[in-house]
């Protein structure tokens, strides 16, 4: 998965060197893991890459392709996360997400919707596996001006886990439990070059039990606070480092460090020169 994601890095980063021209920053659609209500350009894309580096158990790489559509919506390949209790970190699983814009770009004001959906992800323990999923319904509101944005919303959470027992081969029923939280993330614009960035997450917290009789309330919401910035080397790559603390932790020492590259390739400018 590294060696291809910096193969395709690396030819993105040549083709957006010589094949395009950008003439001012290109922003990424989110603040670290939670969206804005921005969509990209019509046939753009932006490649992103990183890893996160917490407890010695909490470190992992995570990806994301996005590509526009006709400035009205957003098709998104990527890797997502719950925090997994008994091992103390977040558990990664593959995602697909559609986002799409209800109001022009050009507005100070912007609402969208994004709908990001998982694929099963396993987890052995004891006699048991573990299958878990979940889908997230983002609801996003924004405010945007030249030095700052603001963006709101509401999380619409659905996770869903079911055993399978070795002993007896049975798979159980799925269970189910929605959550409903508020996110939200602010970017500040500190210099020509960087924006100081800020965001505010629910995440779910899933205690596995060894019995495999899982139920709603092994599901908890938590909070997740991130501080840092981008910087931006040229128009088109840029950097996003920041600090994350979760309500769970137990103090500064469980931080978590994430560190994400960000690559524009637009595309759409292209194929129009």
């Amino acid at each position: 998965m590294r060696w291809l994601y910096l193969v395709i890095l690396t030819g993105f980063t040549i083709f957006a060197q010589e094949a395009t021209v950008i003439s001012q920053p290109v922003n990424p659609n989110r603040v670290f893991s939670t969206p804005t209500v921005e969509v990209l350009n019509s046939l753009d894309m932006l490649v992103s890459g990183g890893s996160v580096v917490g407890l010695e158990e909490e470190q992992y790489f995570l990806g994301n392709i996005y590509a526009g559509f006709g400035n009205l919506m957003e098709l998104e390949i990527s890797t997502s996360n719950f925090v997994d209790a008994l091992k103390k970190k977040s558990a990664t699983l593959p995602a697909s997400s559609f986002k799409m814009s209800f109001l022009p770009s050009s507005s100070a004001f912007g609402l969208s919707m994004l709908v990001k959906k998982t694929l099963w992800n396993e987890r052995t323990l004891g006699t048991y596996k573990y299958y878990t999923r979940f889908s997230d319904v983002f609801l996003i509101l924004g405010y945007k001006k030249e030095f700052f944005s603001i963006n709101i919303g509401l999380n619409i959470h659905d996770m869903r886990i079911k055993t399978y027992s070795y002993t007896s081969g049975v798979t159980s029923d799925e269970m189910k439990k929605e959550e409903y939280g508020v996110f939200g993330n602010l970017l500040i614009r500190a210099n020509e070059k960087t924006y100081a960035m800020l965001e505010v997450t629910p995440a779910s917290r899933v205690s596995f039990p060894s019995d495999g009789s899982i139920s709603p309330d092994d599901i908890e919401k938590v909070y997740a606070v991130t501080l840092g910035g981008r910087y931006f080397f040229t128009y088109f790559l840029s950097l996003d480092a920041g600090v994350l603390y979760r309500s769970d932790f137990r103090g500064p020492a469980d931080a978590v460090i994430n560190v994400i590259l960000n690559l524009a390739v637009p595309l759409g400018k292209a194929i129009q020169k």
